[in-house]
């Protein structure tokens, strides 16, 4: 008599392989899906970081091509073709204005106004991102 495997041990072994490969494939599933996360949010802050060094953008409603944000930077040249393509529609909306007035050590009066607003940052008609900003006058 020969030894050989029966067939509910093949099915068995066929049905553990076959959730052992499952598992795998939704493990890396949903690696790619928290790297594509991860991704996406490094670019945010990267845009962010860009919009709130321009002074002058982010407090006030304009529109900028992303490559004049790269200016000061050294960028290849085919990035920077790339990134001229990219229109970002900045809006500003001011929130609250607050006056502060008080007394210098010296007793002349002095007056302090700061401006909370939200910029909201748009890339090809879709929201990207929005932030508070903090002006003093």
């Amino acid at each position: 008599m020969t030894k050989s495997f029966t067939l509910i041990e093949i099915i068995i072994s066929v049905l553990l392989f076959s959730l052992t490969v499952l598992a795998v494939f939704t493990l890396q599933k949903n690696s790619l899906h928290l790297l594509d996360g991860f991704e996406r949010n490094m670019n945010k802050k990267w845009l962010l970081s860009l919009v709130s060094s321009d002074n002058k953008l982010g407090l006030e409603s304009k529109n900028k091509y992303l490559d004049d944000l790269l200016k000061d930077y050294k960028v290849e040249d085919g990035l920077r073709q790339e990134f001229k393509k990219y229109k970002l529609v900045c809006k500003y909306k001011e929130l609250q204005k607050r006056k502060f007035s008080g007394d210098d050590t010296d007793g002349a009066s002095q007056e302090l106004k700061f401006i909370i607003g939200e910029t909201s940052v748009s890339i090809k008609g879709k929201a990207y991102l929005s932030y508070i900003r903090l002006g003093v006058e």
